[in-house]
């Protein structure tokens, strides 16, 4: 027992003075690891951090269970608490880190749940059928909800993965060639321009996720100059930006714009850190593309060929916008997807 402590502590210590003497930047800039704000700790604590709490004390207390299975348990569920906590001494801004805790709460009480209604159904008697009785309908309940939650997953899915294999499937009719710029939707990781980067070497004009993996240079120059001539052809303008961000909450656009640190964010700083930034590095780009910008027609005309990829159903590119600076050549049709190449003007 005591060699897992020793080791547990000497990562914290070296942890600790590595965060404390550095600093992190999820996206576009550097900034302290540590910023200690307890304000944002009654935020933190909601109903799922109160009921895992909860639930490790449960386990802590158990006298069922044996150490060497107890004490690992433990420490799942409180490490997953503190990570809940992070934001409340990391930024948000920094590395998302109660973000990213939070996924793996209902994974983390699944487990304790499962080991202690084991442990209680191993501590009744088994004279006493009806509590063993009632602890059965429980798992059976709880498995269930399992259940209908896997298959609901499935349905909300389905459509998505639908247009990813119809996708797929015409690969030959729209397989990208050198010259050619590949242009899909991109509002969420499972669209079709993340999975488009798999089935073609040629370039895409824009792919939200993409800034995670650029320079803070490169994201002010190219990423954000790719997204505002994106956003233009989606039907969006600067004035629609403008009055959104002047809402009460413009968290859903920050984070549909790529803005995920400060959008979920409990930090009123950091949120107004966000709606700054947009204001002065995506927004004036954005102009630019309305206005006709000469370096959208420049950019094109590096493209021997465009191609757009988009929703039979659901439209998520204006053909007005794409006729500005696009001519249309060609088109073919599926039940879920429409692909329309396009050459320079």
């Amino acid at each position: 027992m005591a060699d897992p402590l020793v080791y547990g502590v000497a990562c914290a210590i070296l942890d600790g003075t590595f965060l404390w003497h550095s600093s992190l930047g999820f996206y576009e800039k550097q900034s302290s690891a540590i910023h200690f704000q307890p304000e944002l700790l009654p935020h933190l604590i909601g109903g799922n951090w109160l009921l895992l709490a909860g639930l490790t004390v449960a386990t802590a207390l158990s006298k069922t269970l044996t150490p060497n299975v107890k004490w690992p348990l433990v420490g799942l569920g409180v490490t997953n608490a503190v990570l809940m906590l992070g934001d409340a001494i990391v930024p948000a801004t920094a590395i998302l880190l109660s973000h990213h805790a939070a996924h793996f709460v209902h994974l983390t009480m699944a487990i304790l749940i499962t080991f202690l209604a084991a442990a209680a159904l191993a501590a009744v008697p088994d004279k006493f059928k009806t509590v063993r009785s009632v602890v059965g309908l429980v798992l059976a309940i709880i498995l269930l909800n399992g259940v209908l939650l896997a298959s609901a997953t499935y349905r909300a899915f389905l459509p998505v993965n639908r247009e990813v294999i119809e996708l797929s499937r015409l690969q030959r009719e729209w397989s990208a060639k050198d010259g050619d710029l590949v242009i899909a939707r991109s509002k969420n990781v499972d669209d079709p321009c993340g999975w488009t980067v798999l089935l073609t070497k040629a370039p895409v004009l824009f792919c939200t996720d993409a800034e995670v993996m650029l320079t803070p240079q490169q994201n002010r120059e190219i990423h954000r100059f790719r997204q505002a001539v994106y956003l233009y052809l989606t039907g969006k303008d600067s004035r629609l930006l403008q009055r959104a961000l002047s809402a009460p909450d413009p968290s859903s656009l920050m984070y549909q714009l790529g803005y995920w640190a400060e959008a979920t964010s409990l930090s009123t700083d950091e949120r107004k850190e966000g709606i700054h930034a947009i204001q002065a590095d995506l927004i004036p780009f954005l102009e630019r593309v309305e206005n006709h910008d000469v370096a959208v027609n420049v950019f094109f005309h590096q493209f021997r060929r465009v191609i757009v990829i988009d929703n039979q159903r659901v439209h998520t590119f204006a053909a007005e916008r794409l006729a500005v600076f696009l001519t249309l050549e060609e088109q073919q049709k599926s039940d879920d997807v429409v692909l329309l190449f396009y050459a320079p003007r």
